[in-house]
């Protein structure tokens, strides 16, 4: 995991979290080989 995201997910500010958690859930989504419009509701 890139370390701005560690960074970043640490972090106090509400606007920081929110971008990496937006992050690595790109990034799981991609490892696993789907479409993000495939995830269960």
């Amino acid at each position: 995991m890139p370390e701005w995201i560690r960074t970043e997910l640490a972090s106090k500010e509400p606007a920081a979290r929110q971008r990496a958690e937006e992050a690595l859930a790109a990034i799981v989504v991609n490892a696993l080989g789907h479409d993000a419009s495939e995830r269960p509701a």
